[in-house]
């Protein structure tokens, strides 16, 4: 893809590059330069913690600098031998809905009644990515054959094979109440009328719960990915989700621990997450870019 890569460089000539891929580095950044000498080139990682998962093509020592979403992670990046002061811990980019102030009650209620969901019962989202959905039926039978009292929310995209499965299954045995939902657009106001939601430890979803400050447990059935292992890590070291969900029965006791909890438990879980939302906002990460590509950063 050379050719073509210096083909859109010289069509669009950019004053700035910013890769957000790891295998986007290095032979892109040296084609770049040599292409237009003036371009900068940085490099924008969503990662979350170093080590054993984490791709050292991430860092490229000759770029212009390196923007990390956690702390952790733009320490890695100097321990690779990425310039100190070339390294910006700009937090996450989401989805601009994700940095809008949280839901007021009414809205919270709103949005509960259009789902026809009651407002003092544990909520449970299950999450969804690719074939996510297809653990959605497992999960809501471990729940139901517990007894639980709670409601769940599932979410399953674009698999329309699942929403059936899953409803076919509530109209016929089901006990507990199941919302299946097709894909949606409002993650972010989903996390806030939940109590917890069941993911895999990927770096998007993850990102997305801490800023929703809705905790998260992790969905690991078929095990852990290289990738996935980091945020498991990072999670980890902030004292959350530390028990993976290898089965499916494996969440009935994470979710009863969740029910039984006080509400000072619940505000404090909540609070940890809000403890991990970045201080910057993605307009500071342009601002950045902005002044260094002008030469003033």
């Amino acid at each position: 893809g050379k050719a073509h890569y210096i083909q859109a460089l010289q069509a669009f000539r950019p004053d700035l590059i910013l890769s957000v891929h790891a295998h986007l580095n290095h032979a892109f950044r040296e084609i770049a330069k040599d292409t237009l000498p003036k371009v900068k080139f940085v490099t924008y990682c969503g990662e979350m913690f170093g080590g054993y998962g984490f791709s050292r093509h991430w860092v490229d020592p000759g770029a212009d600098a390196f923007i990390g979403a956690t702390k952790e992670i733009c320490q890695a990046a100097i321990k690779l031998k990425m310039p100190n002061d070339q390294v910006l811990h700009g937090g996450f980019l989401l989805n601009p809905k994700f940095y809008q102030a949280q839901l007021n009650d009414s809205a919270k209620e709103a949005l509960r009644t259009k789902l026809q969901l009651a407002a003092n019962q544990f909520t449970l989202l299950l999450s969804t990515g690719a074939n996510g959905a297809l653990n959605h039926l497992s999960f809501i039978q471990a729940l139901d054959r517990a007894g639980l009292s709670l409601q769940v929310i599932a979410l399953c995209g674009k698999n329309a094979a699942a929403l059936e499965q899953i409803n076919t299954w509530q109209s016929s045995s089901g006990k507990i109440t199941v919302r299946a939902l097709g894909y949606r657009d409002d993650m972010f106001e989903l996390m806030q009328i939940s109590d917890a939601i069941v993911a895999r430890p990927g770096t998007g979803t993850t990102s997305e719960s801490i800023m929703a400050a809705c905790p998260i447990l992790l969905n690991t059935l078929g095990g852990v990915m290289p990738q996935e292992w980091i945020t498991v890590k990072y999670l980890r070291a902030q004292g959350l989700a530390a028990k993976r969900i290898k089965q499916s029965k494996d969440l009935v006791p994470q979710v009863t621990e969740l029910i039984h909890q006080s509400e000072q438990q619940q505000m404090a879980r909540r609070a940890q997450m809000q403890d991990l939302q970045p201080q910057l906002h993605p307009k500071d990460i342009i601002e950045y870019l902005t002044h260094l590509q002008s030469g003033k950063a």
